[in-house]
């Protein structure tokens, strides 16, 4: 049986040209709301079965209306005495969606999430925390583009996101598992993950737009149309640093501008902010690697340091030549779109002027504090101030001459700002990122722009407005640590990192560094590791002289074991020797005897034939040879004896 959720999470986008939003939302509820009606329907029941679809009491009829007859223009429904109903064809390819919804589906639970949950359970979890995740997002995207709309929400965390729905499914067990496995999906690189995160983001962006039932008509397309648009310097940092790793992304966000008609400026403080700011960051990062270990500033939720090691950034060296080779704005987006600077003596007058308005600045400050999150509440910086206020008067200039201009920023502060300048009917002079690409995906910019192109770039805008509080840590919490306790920076790597996620959660709670709770949490830890390291030592110091008496009790057994070896070795060679001693005498006693009693035969026969001279040196001759033969063995048996015994 289909569900409002399944239906909710098809994004149709019906029409072949560029319409109103609104229209286009509507149309697309409407036509869900029939097919699960399954039935003729008339105007008040088909807009009651859209509010049921989005969550909400009540809708225009009018509005529900507006989307019925675009949906008889596009021959997809027919109306014949007052009831609606779907054409065949177009009940076939919902029907056929929803099938192929629930097949991504499968998938991308198999490819991102963990096995050893209850799969009826898991994905019920996450039809949950998707429609949570993107109804929010849903919500920030439908302010970003409606006119005169400035009701921002408070910004959440990505925890506050996921937890309701994971503590209402009973899953708070594998909560650091669907936490870390929801992240990956979002960060994906697989092709059908990013196809189904636009997919599941378009079609929510329609059901919140349906939702807030806005008064005023959000930004058509035709209204940015050959437009100019002013980049503010965050955009040139997300071109600039995130270039890379979503390639794809931009590439498809500046063809779809450039499909458009769409020209891109930029003003001479713009460029003075991005070296401020470059500046800066080199200076922080450079300085962080001479205090901790590489390992730990690598670690740290940081663009610039992101971006540099994916560029195969190591060590310091390396990063001093990646900063250098984005210090310079990017001077187009892609081929045939040139970014341009504006620089000129009317320009110039309405800089001065800006920098001066007090009032205006003022008014940014507030708006910038009210949209950062608890965790990040420190007030911008005068050039800063200075900076947003040149932009806006300088486009809203632009805009009295008749020209359609607009800035691009990835700051919500800024885009509320002047959604509040414009009032109720007038276009904002911001746009938010988020915003155009919704308004460009929606309208099918460009012939040959793939929406899913996109995935990459808006998950990851999402995802740094949603960092996980407690697993990441950020360069201001190192230098918080190192104003805080300079000699943790000898620890190891891993024992700084755990450090320096206490201070991001004391960051997170609203907290500032020179915190008296924050310093003693620091001071303690710095105390305990000390303590834990002053026990290692003794207790290494401890195992060293036990391993040191060890080896001289083995030493002394060793020796032992050498003399005992040594006498036995002495005492074989002695037995060796005597057996070879009396081997040898065996066969030589013999023939020494045998030799001595020749020499006596030989004598006696010749008594009267020599002289006694003769006779005595004959004998002497024979009794000397029958000794040599007998006196070898001997003397070689007495050396082997004779060093046994000194031994």
């Amino acid at each position: 049986m289909t569900t409002a959720q399944q239906l909710t999470a098809i994004n149709l986008r019906y029409g072949t040209v560029a319409k109103s939003l609104k229209t286009l939302a509507f149309s697309d509820l409407s036509a869900k709301a029939l097919y699960l009606l399954g039935k003729p329907a008339r105007l008040d029941e088909v807009s009651k079965s859209v509010a049921q679809i989005i969550g909400v009491r009540s809708l225009s009829n009018d509005l529900v209306l507006k989307g019925l007859q675009e949906l008889k223009n596009d021959r997809k429904a027919m109306v014949s005495k007052d009831l609606w109903e779907l054409l065949e064809q177009t009940s076939k390819d919902i029907k056929k969606q929803i099938e192929s919804l629930e097949t991504s589906l499968l998938s991308v639970l198999k490819r991102n999430f963990p096995a050893d949950i209850e799969l009826n359970l898991l994905t019920n979890w996450f039809i949950d925390v998707i429609s949570d995740f993107f109804i929010y997002n849903g919500d920030e995207w439908v302010q970003s583009i409606c006119k005169g709309s400035s009701n921002f929400t408070k910004l959440k965390t990505f925890d506050e996101l996921l937890e309701p729905s994971i503590k209402k499914h009973k899953l708070t067990l594998h909560i650091n598992e669907l936490k870390n496995s929801f992240s990956g999906f979002l960060n994906s690189s697989n092709k059908d993950d990013q196809f189904y995160i636009v997919n599941i983001g378009y079609a929510m962006f329609s059901a919140r737009l349906v939702a807030a039932d806005v008064g005023a008509d959000p930004i058509a397309l035709e209204e940015l149309q050959n437009a100019s648009f002013f980049l503010d310097t965050n955009f040139f940092y997300a071109l600039q640093l995130e270039k890379n790793r979503l390639a794809t992304s931009l590439e498809a966000l500046g063809e779809a501008l450039k499909e458009i008609g769409a020209k891109l400026f930029f003003i001479h403080e713009t460029e003075e902010e991005y070296k401020r700011v470059w500046s800066g960051r080199r200076l922080e990062v450079l300085r962080l690697l001479d205090i901790y270990p590489n390992d730990v500033v690598s670690a740290a939720d940081d663009s610039f340091v992101s971006t540099a090691l994916a560029r195969g950034c190591l060590n310091k060296s390396d990063f001093e030549v990646f900063f250098d080779s984005v210090q310079q704005l990017p001077q187009k987006m892609v081929e045939g779109l040139p970014i341009t600077k504006i620089d000129d003596k009317e320009v110039n007058k309405i800089v001065l002027k800006a920098k001066q308005d007090g009032g205006l600045k003022d008014f940014v400050q507030r708006w910038s504090l009210k949209m950062r999150p608890l965790w990040n509440r420190h007030p911008k910086s005068n050039a800063a101030l200075g900076h947003d206020a040149s932009l806006i008067m300088v486009v809203e200039s632009e805009r009295q001459i008749e020209k359609k201009t607009f800035i691009l920023t990835l700051d919500r502060s800024l885009q509320a700002c002047c959604a509040e300048r414009a009032g109720n009917h007038n276009l904002p002079v911001a746009i938010y990122l988020e915003g155009l690409i919704q308004i460009l995906a929606a309208n099918n910019a460009g012939p040959g722009i793939d929406a899913s192109n996109f995935a990459p770039l808006l998950t990851s805008i999402i995802l740094k407005r949603c960092i996980p509080p407690e697993q990441m840590y950020s360069l201001q919490d190192l230098h918080w640590l190192y104003g805080i306790q300079k000699n943790v920076a000898k620890f190891k790597p891993s024992k700084i990192k755990q450090i320096a996620l206490e201070v991001t959660r004391a960051r997170l709670s609203g907290k500032t560094a020179t915190d008296d709770a924050l310093q003693r949490i620091v001071n303690r830890l710095y105390q305990e590791e000390i303590q834990s390291t002053s026990r290692e030592v003794s207790e290494a110091m401890a195992r060293a002289q036990s391993a040191e008496q060890d080896a001289l009790r083995e030493k002394t057994l060793r020796k032992q074991a050498d003399s005992k070896l040594q006498m036995y070795e002495r005492k074989n060679n002695l037995r060796i020797a005597k057996f070879k001693l009396i081997k040898t005498l065996a066969w030589r006693t013999p023939v020494s005897l045998a030799i001595g009693y020749l020499g006596f035969y030989l004598a006696s026969i010749s008594v009267n034939q020599s002289s006694p001279l003769d006779i005595v040196l004959g004998l002497v001759a024979f009794l000397g040879a029958s000794y040599a033969i007998l006196s070898k063995p001997i003397k070689a048996y007495m050396v082997v004896r004779g060093e046994n015994r000194s031994s």
